[in-house]
C-alpha cells in the first residue's frame, strides 16, 4: 500500500486543493497521514477550531469507508515539537499542530516565522501545553515527521502561488488568488525535504488560482469531492452558516473549487525563483537573508545606491564593481516575490509612488513590504535573472555608462534586463 503524507496549513486546504487525489487515496486503501499546521482560532475560539477539526475527521472516515471506526487521540512528539495525533484504524491519521492562523491578531505569524524567522506561540494541544517555535525548529519538526512516517508521496500546496498574476488596486491577489499560510507551509516543507533520509515523490497543488481555470474533474470525481466537502462544511459556519441547507452556497466562493484540481507542475512554475530560507541542492539561486551583488549583463554595471546615501528616495544607478556596501543587496521574501534590501542602509529597492509607467527610476525607501518593493525573479545562473516588479509587471533595466539610472521597462529580450547574482 502506498504511504501518502499531506502537509497543509488549514482544515479544508486538503479538501479544496489536494482533492480528489487525497480522497482517492483514502478510498483505495493507501496509508494516509495529514499534517495541519494551523489552528482555526480567528473567531469563537475554541469552538470553531474544534468543529473544523471534527469536520475533517468525519470526511476522512467517510472517504475511507470507515464511519463505524472510532477516532483515537494520542500524544505525539517529533523533532522537539509536540502535536496531537489522531488515528482511524491502522492506516489513517492526522497531526494537529495549532499554530496561529494568518487572521489571528497579531496577523501573519506563520508567514513571519517563514520569512523573517519570528517565533510563534500556538494554541494548547489536546495532550500538551501551548508551545513556541521558530523556523529552524518547525523545519526540523517537518523533517522528522517525514522521516518517521516514511512516505512514498508528499503532497502540499503551491510554493509559487503568490508569484503569479498581476497585482492591481482593483484586483488584489491576496486571499483571492493566494494565501500567505498556504505559501509559507509549502516553502517550509520544501526546505525540510532535501535532508530527509528517503526521497519521496513530491506533488504540489495550486490553490485559489484554479478558479480561473476550466473545470477539469469528471462527473464522478467532482461528485465525490463535493460530497466530501459538504461532510466537512456543515461544521464550518464561515462556509455554511445554515448548516446543511445550501451547503456550500451554489455559485459562491467555494463552489467553483469543487470541480477543479490542478497540480503546480513544471509548466506552471516555469523558471520562477522561489524564496527559500535554506539551500536546495536541486537549485542554484539565492536564499533568503543572503547578500549578493546584482550585475547587468549588457553593461557590466551593478545595482547601486547613488553616493552610498542612506536617505529615503535616493536613486538606484548602475555602477562598476567596487565591493562597497551600497552595491550589496540582501535578498528577503515579501508576499508576491523578493525584496532587495541595501546592505548599507537597510532600505528596500522601491519604485516610487507604485508607478506603472515605463522609464521611472528605482529608488531606495524604508521597508514597508509593499508590492512596489517586491520583485518576481525568473531565470537561472546560466541564463541570468530578470527582476519584474509585482505592482507593474515591468522589469529592472539599465542602459549606458557608470551612473546610468536603473529604471523599469516592459519585459523584453534585451540583455539590459538580464542580471547576474553573485554572493557578496
Amino acid at each position: 500500500m502506498a504511504r501518502v503524507l499531506n502537509v497543509v496549513a488549514h482544515h479544508d486546504d486538503d479538501l479544496l486543493f489536494l482533492s480528489p487525489d487525497l480522497l482517492t487515496d483514502l478510498r483505495d486503501g493507501a496509508v494516509v497521514r495529514t499534517v495541519f499546521l494551523v489552528a482555526s482560532d480567528y473567531h469563537t475560539y475554541p469552538t470553531y477550531m474544534q468543529e473544523r477539526e471534527l469536520g475533517v475527521r468525519e470526511v476522512y472516515a467517510f472517504a475511507a469507508g470507515m464511519t463505524g471506526t472510532p477516532w483515537r487521540s494520542h500524544a505525539y512528539s517529533c523533532g522537539n515539537l509536540s502535536a496531537t495525533l489522531w488515528t482511524l484504524g491502522a492506516r489513517v491519521s492526522i497531526l494537529e499542530n495549532r499554530l496561529p492562523d494568518n487572521a489571528t491578531a497579531p496577523p501573519n505569524r506563520l508567514w513571519l516565522l517563514y520569512a523573517r524567522n519570528q517565533t510563534s506561540t500556538g494554541r494548547p494541544l489536546d495532550h500538551a501545553p501551548a508551545q513556541t517555535t521558530d523556523r529552524a525548529k518547525l523545519v526540523d519538526y517537518l523533517r522528522a515527521v517525514i522521516a518517521d512516517f516514511a512516505p512514498d508521496v508528499v503532497r502540499t500546496t503551491d510554493p509559487t502561488a503568490d508569484l503569479h498574476g498581476q497585482h492591481t488596486s482593483g484586483r488584489p491577489l491576496e486571499d483571492f488568488y493566494f494565501h500567505r499560510d498556504h505559501v509559507a507551509t509549502a516553502r517550509l516543507v520544501r526546505t525540510a525535504l532535501p535532508d530527509v533520509p528517503s526521497t519521496p515523490e513530491v506533488v504540489y497543488y495550486r490553490d485559489y488560482t484554479i478558479r480561473d481555470e476550466p473545470a477539469n474533474l469528471d462527473a464522478g470525481d467532482a461528485a465525490f469531492k463535493r460530497a466530501a466537502f459538504q461532510t466537512y462544511a456543515v461544521h464550518d459556519v464561515d462556509i455554511c452558516p445554515n448548516g446543511a441547507v445550501n451547503c456550500p452556497p451554489p455559485g459562491g466562493f467555494y463552489d467553483g473549487l469543487l470541480s477543479r484540481q490542478y497540480r503546480a507542475d513544471a509548466g506552471w512554475v516555469g523558471d520562477l525563483v522561489v524564496p527559500l530560507p535554506a539551500d536546495d541542492p536541486a537549485e542554484s539561486w539565492p536564499v533568503t537573508g543572503s547578500h549578493h551583488t546584482v550585475r547587468n549583463r549588457a553593461t557590466g554595471l551593478e545595482l547601486a545606491v547613488e553616493n552610498a546615501s542612506t536617505a529615503d528616495a535616493a536613486p538606484i544607478i548602475g555602477w562598476p564593481h567596487t565591493g562597497t556596501p551600497n552595491q550589496r543587496w540582501r535578498f528577503e521574501a515579501n508576499p508576491q516575490g523578493w525584496e532587495l534590501v541595501a546592505s548599507h542602509s537597510d532600505k528596500s529597492l522601491d519604485l516610487p509612488e507604485s508607478s506603472p509607467v515605463a522609464g521611472v527610476q528605482a529608488i531606495q525607501f524604508q521597508r514597508l513590504g509593499g508590492v512596489n518593493q517586491t520583485l518576481r525573479v525568473r531565470g537561472n545562473p546560466t541564463a541570468g535573472y530578470r527582476f519584474v516588479f509585482a505592482h507593474s509587471g515591468l522589469a529592472l533595466s539599465v542602459s549606458g555608462a557608470a551612473g546610468a539610472p536603473v529604471v523599469q521597462q516592459p519585459v523584453g529580450p534585451s540583455a539590459n534586463q538580464i542580471w547576474d547574482v553573485e554572493p557578496a
